[in-house]
């Protein structure tokens, strides 16, 4: 009899245990949720269902730790220095949120990018609800982009490398440059420089994290450089012509800038500086459009970029004020002039010169054929007998 009562002392005892144990970890449960602070406080009601969604297609939620460095090395965001758990994606000093971002998910450890209406909507129901519920999908872009921004998951790549707008936020607004594929099928969609918004150009130069030591996006200007040339050129030109309005927080780096994009184009160019080299085009034109920015660079010491260096003194040897100050026009019998590569009419063609067209004469030292520049970085030569003064 006392073994009876001892064993069932026992037992009741592990029961006990048991159920302390359960009562804790629910009491933790419960007290994890109720420390949750929502600016948007809908995600009460959406965060459980988001992290369902995302524990049902497999994602594999980071520690604190990780999480917080994985954020701020794609969106240059401190998580720990917002009031509430829904982190907004802003970076310091910008008037908006990160392209494509609604919240950054701090202690659920996700990101949110549903960029629709929240709540009931008179005759449509809670859409978000329904997306998170009986309308899933495993190819919805919060789970795609959770998924490979945050676990390096490369079964998700099929979508993203054959739908533009994945890559375009992936790899250029989230700068996610951990799979070559991807930045390579990204540089192989870029057309003209015109069709994109500020913000894709700005985020193609600048990372997020724009407080780290290498800022600019060297490695992938370069790779656009040898195979859209054309593309970086345009590129460089948007930066100095915008060079004042550059907006925060990247306006503190624009001179870094436009010396970085110089710099791989003189490196990238086959031609000298007389002629066919694209980096010295677009060096030529800014010195004459805005002169001070000889001195801009030449106190910055270059950014350290030797042929940048270089590139300058042979402007400053082969220009005097005389030639750099005076705008000129075409004036041809024919309605127009070619500006070639080469001082002879057989030489290879850059490009049509209409009547009226600007130009500055870089040098006149040829009795014929005078070095000219347009005010796009166009540089070639034009036969003086087609040049005159405005």
């Amino acid at each position: 009899m006392k073994k009876i009562l001892f064993l069932s002392l026992i037992i009741m005892s592990i029961i006990g245990c048991k159920d302390n144990n359960l009562s804790k970890k629910n009491s933790e449960t419960n007290s994890n949720n109720m420390n949750k602070k929502y600016e948007d406080t809908l995600y009460n009601n959406y965060a459980p269902l988001m992290v369902k969604f995302l524990k049902d297609e497999n994602f594999k939620t980071l520690d604190n730790i990780e999480f917080k460095k994985r954020i701020q090395e794609l969106f240059g965001v401190d998580i720990d220095e917002s009031e509430y758990d829904d982190v907004n994606p802003r970076l310091k000093g910008a008037e908006t949120n990160i392209h494509n971002i609604y919240s950054i998910m701090r202690k659920d450890n996700f990101i949110d990018f549903y960029i629709l209406d929240r709540g009931k909507i008179d005759g449509a129901g809670d859409p978000l609800k329904s997306m998170l519920t009986d309308e899933r999908s495993n190819e919805d872009n919060f789970i795609l982009y959770n998924k490979l921004l945050l676990n390096d998951d490369i079964s998700v790549l099929s979508y993203i490398l054959n739908d533009k707008t994945s890559l375009e936020d992936i790899y250029v607004y989230f700068n996610y440059e951990k799979n070559e594929s991807i930045k390579n099928k990204l540089i192989s969609t870029l057309k003209d420089i015109d069709d994109y918004p500020v913000e894709f150009k700005n985020s193609l130069i600048w990372y997020n994290d724009i407080n780290k030591n290498e800022n600019i996006r060297k490695n992938t200007l370069v790779e656009i450089g040898k195979k859209k040339p054309d593309f970086l050129f345009d590129l460089t030109s948007y930066v100095i012509s915008n060079r004042e309005t550059i907006k925060k927080p990247f306006n503190a780096y624009t001179d870094k800038a436009i010396a970085t994009l110089i710099s791989i184009q003189l490196d990238l160019s086959t031609g000298d500086f007389v002629s066919g080299n694209k980096g010295y085009a677009l060096l030529n034109n800014m010195f004459v459009q805005n002169p001070s920015m000889k001195e801009i660079l030449k106190k910055q010491s270059y950014f350290d970029f030797e042929n940048v260096k270089k590139a300058s003194e042979h402007f400053e040897m082969n220009n005097g004020e005389e030639n750099t100050d005076e705008l000129y026009l075409i004036n041809d019998k024919d309605g127009y002039t070619n500006l070639r590569k080469g001082k002879n009419a057989n030489s290879e063609i850059i490009t049509k010169l209409n009547n009226g067209s600007e130009l500055y004469v870089l040098d006149k030292s040829d009795k014929d054929w005078w070095l000219v520049v347009t005010p796009i970085g166009e540089q070639g030569y034009v036969h003086k007998s087609r040049i005159v003064s405005k």
